[in-house]
């Protein structure tokens, strides 16, 4: 059998599609090498993303299926009726927008949804929201942050910001970044309505998320 030899690094150890150095592009447009990949820098997509390769600075996105969906609905649902049986108002659209996101942090890491919410649990007993850290989804943000609000209380959990986005009966999610609560509690990000508002531009890549609590 002839010998072949990279057209790219003149190489004669393997074929030219598995050369080290073969460039490769993300959807950002970020231009990176197959070694990139190798080495854990880069990342293949995951399912939804629609792009072959992923760099660093770009978020995480999936969808969320319809049955995955109902399954969200299901735990919002029990989420409200819980609160509802305690006395106190219950928005069973913001549970929905609460379940998504998190559903989208657990899929994306396939950890351990831990505040999922059991019948009989206590809600002002309950863990994270996901084994990797808090998370704080919406479907629309004119300030184009994650919002922190007062109540807050896990000083040790990563925040996550998750916005989705409906698409006909699937949703489609966006794991923008994170940040720890006590770095996002600065006075010029407070907003008159109640809550920090921490840009986008300073959370932290979701590369960067702490693999354990």
């Amino acid at each position: 059998m002839s010998e072949v030899t990279c057209n790219i690094c003149s190489s004669t150890d393997h074929y030219p599609v598995k050369c080290p150095n073969m460039p490769i592009q993300c959807r950002c447009g970020a231009k990176g090498h197959v070694s990139d990949l190798l080495t854990g820098n880069w990342r293949w997509p995951k399912q939804g993303e629609g792009s072959r390769y992923v760099c660093p600075k770009c978020p995480i996105k999936l969808i969320i299926y319809p049955k995955e969906v109902k399954t969200c609905d299901y735990w919002a649902q029990a989420r409200s009726d819980e609160r509802i049986s305690q006395g106190k108002e219950a928005n069973i659209n913001s549970h929905k927008t609460g379940c998504y996101g998190e559903y989208a942090v657990v899929k994306a890491y396939d950890c351990e949804w831990t505040g999922k919410f059991y019948e009989g649990q206590s809600w002002e007993n309950r863990s994270w929201d996901t084994e990797r850290g808090e998370v704080r989804a919406t479907f629309s943000n004119h300030h184009n942050g994650m919002k922190l609000y007062p109540s807050d209380s896990y000083l040790d959990a990563p925040y996550i910001w998750v916005k989705l986005l409906r698409r006909g009966s699937n949703v489609k999610a966006e794991l923008v970044g994170w940040v720890w609560l006590r770095e996002g509690r600065k006075d010029k990000w407070w907003n008159e309505e109640g809550y920090w508002i921490v840009p986008r531009e300073k959370l932290r890549l979701m590369e960067t998320l702490p693999c354990t609590p």
